[in-house]
C-alpha cells in the first residue's frame, strides 16, 4: 500500500469504484494526504456509496489474524464542469486559508488548469488508501462530512489535507492539488466481465460496517 489518494477522471458518473470499468485516468494524487482543492470541487449533494475491502484484525488468545472485510462508505462523483465552478467560487477561500495568499493563487489557477484540460467527463476519489491509515469507519465518516457546509468540515479539510496554521510552507504543500501532468497521468482499465468477476467475488466478503 502506497498510502496515496487519487482523484480520477472518468467516463461516467460513478461514485462507487468497484462500478468502473471501460478505462480511466488517474489525474491527481497525495501522498499521506487528501489535498484540500479536491474538497472544494464536490459538495455533499455529490456523496453516494461505495463499497470498499480491508484486512481487519482480529485478537484471539493474544495472537492477531486477518480477514478481508467490505464495508460502505459515502464518496464523491461530480461532473468536470462542475468542479470547476465549485474551484472557481471558492478562490477567496483559498486564499484566506494560508499566509501568502500570492503562492495559494498559483496552485489555485495550477488546478484550473489541469481540470481544463482533463479528456473525460467526471470526476470522483479513491480515498481509500488514506482511510486505512488510521480506524477505518471513524475516518470514513470524518471524510463524508469534510464535504459539508458546517464549520467542521474546513476543520476535517486542514486534517486530510495535513494543513497546519502556523506553517506557510505546509500550507503550500496542503494546497498544491497533486495534479499530474497528461503525460504522466495513470491510466486504468477493466473490462465488463472483470467487474462482474469482482462484484461476485465481492459478494462472498462479510460487510464490517456500513455508513451510507
Amino acid at each position: 500500500m502506497s498510502n496515496n489518494a487519487y482523484l480520477l477522471n472518468t467516463p461516467s458518473l460513478v461514485s462507487d469504484l468497484n462500478a468502473l470499468e471501460g478505462e480511466w485516468l488517474g489525474v491527481a494524487s497525495g501522498c499521506y494526504r487528501i489535498p484540500a482543492p479536491w474538497f472544494y470541487m464536490f459538495d455533499s449533494a455529490d456523496l453516494g456509496s461505495s463499497t470498499i475491502s480491508y484486512q481487519a484484525s482480529d485478537d484471539d488468545a493474544g495472537e492477531r489474524e486477518y480477514r478481508t472485510v467490505k464495508a460502505v462508505m459515502l464518496n464523491p462523483a461530480t461532473s468536470v464542469a462542475e468542479a470547476k465552478s465549485r474551484l472557481m467560487r471558492a478562490s477567496r477561500m483559498f486564499e484566506a486559508s494560508a499566509v501568502d495568499a500570492s503562492v495559494v493563487r498559483e496552485y489555485w489557477d495550477q488546478a484550473i488548469a489541469h481540470l481544463d484540460s482533463l479528456p473525460f467527463p467526471y470526476l470522483t476519489i479513491d480515498a481509500a488508501e488514506i482511510l486505512l491509515m488510521q480506524d477505518v469507519k471513524e475516518s470514513a465518516e470524518e471524510f463524508a462530512r469534510a464535504f459539508g457546509n458546517e464549520a467542521q468540515a474546513v476543520e476535517l479539510v486542514k486534517k486530510f489535507s495535513c494543513f497546519v496554521d502556523q506553517d506557510s510552507s505546509t500550507h503550500s504543500e496542503a494546497l498544491d492539488g497533486g495534479f499530474h501532468e497528461p503525460d504522466y497521468r495513470m491510466s486504468y482499465s477493466r473490462t465488463a466481465e472483470a467487474r462482474h468477476k469482482w462484484d461476485a467475488k465481492l459478494d462472498q466478503v462479510p460487510l464490517a460496517w456500513k455508513i451510507a
